[in-house]
């Protein structure tokens, strides 16, 4: 007897699918999956000067293309070595809120990935060698399926 967990999970990866197809075929889809990550770097540009980030990198699905309908946007950062009361204060907030703040301004739920030793940040250093696109301290890249 199967699961209806098996079920979900197939219907999901059916939909994945699909959406994948659509935008291989769909120059439009594939514009607006640029457009969109264009204006989420400029939004997370805008809020990485009052915190105390070095860097901050979208990777993962969204950048790839083959992110499943709600599906969050993957982002790592480092933080910047010294900072100041203010600015830790509002990074503070923003940790204490989720990033609500951050995520209603992206329009879209957010993993945050901070730490150093995360399976993630090999890829994303091999690929910040060649960023998508970089505003301020924000550099997309295209990373490998983790």
């Amino acid at each position: 007897m199967r699961s209806g967990s098996d079920g979900r999970d197939r219907g999901r990866e059916a939909s994945r699918e699909e959406t994948l197809r659509a935008r291989e075929n769909n120059p439009q889809m594939r514009q607006q999956g640029s457009d969109a990550l264009a204006h989420w770097a400029k939004i997370l540009a805008a809020w990485a000067e009052r915190m105390p980030l070095r860097d901050i990198y979208i990777f993962g699905d969204h950048v790839r293309g083959d992110a499943a309908p709600g599906s969050k946007l993957k982002i790592a950062v480092e933080y910047a070595g010294a900072a100041g009361d203010e600015t830790m204060r509002s990074w503070k907030q923003e940790n204490a809120s989720g990033f609500a703040e951050l995520e209603g301004a992206l329009g879209i739920q957010i993993a945050l990935f901070t730490d150093q030793d995360h399976e993630v940040w090999g890829p994303i250093r091999e690929a910040a060698r060649a960023p998508l696109l970089t505003v301020g301290k924000v550099r997309v890249v295209r990373t490998p399926t983790l």
